[in-house]
């Protein structure tokens, strides 16, 4: 048995797996074994892994609004892939949550779910670094910088 790393399309390292000789990965998932292993969130980028270090403490106030996120941190580019990524959620079907390639996007829907229930966006709070800093990079719709560059609270 060996330890092994599951990265997905976009580069991000998704999981960490125990493996048997000649497992294969899931179709649009590359299995990284070389030591040492990555850890989850890192990225692949030129065949390099490059860990993506959690951001530092966010800029008062931690509290901002959908609005803001919307309308002053994300650039409209990042806005349109936003709304992309919402309108690809909207189009799962029943048979698509247990389908391995729509991984990413039945792990979006509990993101866009829990960002459109708040009444206000945590930017401290464990789930939205995750869901910004690895779920939306995974998206496309941020870069790892923009990423911890919005979980400051910083405009672009």
């Amino acid at each position: 048995m060996t330890r092994a790393a599951l990265i997905d399309a976009a580069g991000v390292v998704a999981n960490i797996i125990v493996i048997d000789d000649g497992y294969s990965p899931p179709e649009g998932l590359t299995l990284w074994t070389d030591d040492p292993l990555p850890r989850i969130g890192d990225m692949l980028v030129d065949g390099e892994i490059v860990p993506v270090e959690a951001p530092s403490a966010p800029v008062q106030p931690v509290r901002i609004t959908r609005l803001r996120l919307k309308n002053e941190l994300l650039t409209p580019a990042e806005l349109l892939a936003y709304n992309k990524a919402k309108r690809d959620v909207a189009a799962l079907t029943a048979a698509d949550y247990g389908n391995p390639a729509k991984a990413l996007l039945v792990e979006a829907e509990i993101l866009l779910d829990y960002m459109e229930d708040a009444t206000a966006i945590e930017l401290d709070n464990p789930k939205t670094i995750m869901g910004v800093s690895q779920l939306m990079v995974a998206l496309g719709i941020l870069t790892p910088a923009r990423a911890a560059q919005v979980l400051a609270n910083g405009e672009p």
